[in-house]
């Protein structure tokens, strides 16, 4: 089944290897559960008023049959010595799919305990 994939960047340009990346993720979870239907990343800077790192929020939603995930995670930006944040950008967009990961897994055995429970039920 193809997954449709929506990035969207707020308060940051858009990078095509942030984009690259979250496809590839993506393309992870659809191999472990075929049935997602839809995805959509939203990657944002909420504010600007910091004293450290700029924080990064990465929310992820997944529509699968009959329910959504949503995943909403949050993480600091640390400067580096090139540029700001290159590597640490991809480090929160693997962190929140490694969520959306644990997240997926837990719905599909719920879903596979419901579909057999119902199985069980069904007269002889």
């Amino acid at each position: 089944m193809t997954t449709f994939t929506h990035v969207t960047f707020k308060g940051l340009a858009p990078r095509s290897d942030v984009e690259t990346l979250v496809q590839q993720e993506v393309a992870s979870l659809a191999r472990h559960y075929d049935r997602i239907v839809d995805c959509r990343v939203r990657l944002e800077v909420p504010h600007r008023h910091h004293t450290s790192g700029n924080a990064v929020q990465v929310l992820i939603e997944l529509t699968v049959p009959g329910d959504r995930l949503v995943v909403d995670h949050a993480c600091e930006l640390q400067r580096e010595a090139e540029g700001a944040g290159n590597g640490s950008l991809c480090s929160a967009v693997r962190a929140a799919f490694a969520v959306a990961q644990r997240q997926l897994a837990a719905f599909a055995d719920r879903s596979r305990q419901e579909r057999h429970a119902n199985r069980a039920k069904l007269p002889a």
